[in-house]
């Protein structure tokens, strides 16, 4: 884990801002050492991780329209469904937006929002913001493992 393939960063996202390839290749190499993973379908870049219930998607970004590089967190939780992770998500959900200087807004789901109440865009996130994400990540798995799927 921890190796950053050429196709996990690819040319839309690398293309939103000239300095964002290295930032985002600093940010996968060090979610994927805790174990996240990227996929690029059916959304264009998702970041997820196996939880011990099955995938869990911890976010992701749109590649084009006017969301284009927006870092959505309105679909976290399990791809299959069978746990109920939703106290799990609301609380990374809500660690996240702190670390961020946001908020949780919530309409028919709930996401991470700026002070303003709109979307982060990965193009503005800096380095200690990517290396809050990675901090929300682990204390998500943590809370995960202790409080959502413990017998």
């Amino acid at each position: 884990m921890g190796n950053v393939a050429q196709n996990d960063i690819p040319d839309w996202l690398r293309n939103l801002a000239p300095e964002l390839a290295g930032r985002i290749e600093r940010f996968l190499s060090a979610a994927m050492e805790v174990g996240v993973r990227v996929e690029h379908s059916p959304r264009p870049w998702q970041l997820w991780w196996e939880g011990p219930t099955g995938d869990i998607q911890l976010g992701y970004l749109q590649r084009c329209g006017k969301f284009a590089g927006r870092v959505w967190t309105d679909q976290v939780g399990a791809a299959n469904g069978s746990a109920n992770i939703d106290p799990c998500v609301q609380r990374y959900q809500k660690h996240l937006a702190e670390l961020w200087g946001g908020k949780v807004k919530c309409a028919k789901r709930t996401w991470v929002a700026d002070s303003t109440g709109r979307v982060f865009r990965i193009q503005d996130l800096d380095d200690q913001q990517f290396d809050d994400w990675v901090e929300a990540i682990e204390a998500f798995q943590q809370d995960v493992q202790t409080h959502c799927c413990s017998e």
